[in-house]
């Protein structure tokens, strides 16, 4: 896969750009190795109202061959920082 990327993020109580939107994306993985809980979701307006929470440990898998999520990844933590990892492979 000649089209892959990983990297750690510090998530704050704003929404930031965690992964970039990205049309040869195949899937990507959220995993939070903090205390804090976090919340993601498709657009700056994400809140823990209307995110998905992504909790202490927890992981999200997202991946298929041509239905995958390919646009871009905002996340936030409920409070203080979040260390998240994240990773995005493709073709």
């Amino acid at each position: 896969m000649s089209n892959t990327k990983y990297n750690t993020f510090t998530a704050t109580t704003s929404a930031q750009l965690i992964i970039v939107a990205n049309s040869r994306r195949k899937g990507f993985n959220l995993h939070n190795t903090s205390a804090v809980t976090c919340y993601w979701g498709f657009d700056s307006s994400v809140t823990t109202s209307n995110g998905f929470p992504l909790l202490t440990n927890g992981t999200h898998f997202n991946s298929g061959t041509s239905d995958g999520y390919r646009g871009d990844v905002y996340i936030l933590a409920i409070t203080g920082t979040a260390d998240v990892r994240f990773q995005e492979w493709g073709q």
